[in-house]
């Protein structure tokens, strides 16, 4: 097996669409992160449980899912770049 398979992540379920989970994430974070993670983590990236609401920091997008598929394995995460307009899903 390669290192690419053996560090592949399975992709995560969810009854969601697409659009619920951007809505939601992008919600939660200007209602509940936003202030206090554009003070403290700048130009990071948050990658936010759509489950559960939690969330797990990094400094790439790999970095953020990383720590958050390693806090709730099988997830499903919407990341966000930390004070910028820059956002993607990740199923």
């Amino acid at each position: 097996m390669s290192t690419l398979e053996a560090s592949a992540i399975p992709a995560p379920v969810s009854t969601r669409s697409a659009a619920e989970i951007g809505r939601f994430a992008r919600a939660m974070y200007a209602r509940d992160l936003q202030d206090k993670l554009e003070a403290e983590h700048r130009d990071r990236y948050v990658a936010i449980n759509v489950d559960t609401g939690q969330y797990a920091l990094g400094d790439s997008v790999r970095g953020a899912l990383a720590e958050a598929h390693e806090r709730w394995p099988g997830g499903v995460f919407y990341v966000i770049w930390i004070g910028r307009p820059a956002t993607a899903h990740i199923r």
